[in-house]
């Protein structure tokens, strides 16, 4: 005899014998009803909120690690490429530098000087162009004249010859100017000057575009022995190189 369990049996499932069904049988209780939308499920007993709602949050992250690999890469490739064809500044040398028809008289200066400058363009694979360039004359730190030069692209391991002149005609100085230039010639014999070139350049390869530099050239020290007042002189010594800054 099998034992009671303490619910009655429906008549509809009592076997043939009169026993209640064996253990395990489900009876025929009625399901919960089930929400409209098969999608939603809201679990309130961990506190989770509907399962569709944490799809969003997972795809903006995996959008953003996207986004930072891709930008890390791009500026990977970019640092590689800049190491590869890193632009270097070009080299200045004067390599004759003349002066003629100068005097000093009170606070005025007349001359005019004539300047040759090798350039010459380091780069493998880059090429410079050259825009803006004004070269200067100066007695010591005071400035004396100046021109402007005509601009030119200069492709890479080319040497360029630059040739400039500059004139003064009875230019007013300071008396201190004229003092210091009959000094140092009556001593010497020859009077000191210094070059500078100031030029926009911009590097490139192919497509590919540095940004732009400002190139400052200073050649200091140019020694030129004239002749007496109103007299001509020269460059002495060897080709001086000039030093660049940028």
């Amino acid at each position: 005899m099998e034992p009671a369990t303490g619910y009655p049996v429906p008549p509809n499932q009592q076997r043939p014998n009169g026993y209640p069904p064996p253990t395990g049988t489900a009876y025929p209780y009625q399901a919960p009803p089930q929400p409209s939308n098969p999608y939603y499920y809201n679990n309130p007993s961990n506190g989770q909120g509907p399962i569709y709602t944490q799809a969003r949050p997972a795809l903006y992250r995996r959008l953003i690690m996207v986004f930072i690999v891709i930008t890390v890469i791009f500026f990977t490739a970019l640092f590689i490429s800049w190491i590869v064809i890193r632009p270097r500044v070009p080299e200045f040398r004067l390599t004759n530098f003349t002066l003629s028809g100068f005097n000093s008289s009170g606070h005025q200066l007349s001359g005019t000087w004539a300047a040759r400058f090798e350039v010459y363009n380091p780069n493998k694979k880059m090429d410079i162009e050259y825009d803006v360039i004004q070269a200067s004359v100066l007695y010591q730190k005071v400035f004396l004249t100046e021109n402007r030069l005509q601009p030119f692209v200069q492709v890479h391991k080319n040497l360029t010859v630059m040739e400039t002149q500059f004139s003064i005609i009875n230019t007013f100085v300071d008396q201190s100017v004229t003092d210091a230039v009959d000094e140092e010639r009556r001593k010497h014999g020859s009077v000191t000057f210094n070059l500078k070139v100031v030029a926009g350049v911009g590097f490139k390869y192919g497509k590919l575009r540095a940004r732009r530099r400002l190139l400052k050239v200073y050649c200091f020290d140019l020694n030129m022995r004239l002749a007496g007042n109103g007299g001509s002189g020269n460059l002495t010594g060897a080709p001086k190189r000039c030093i660049v800054y940028s």
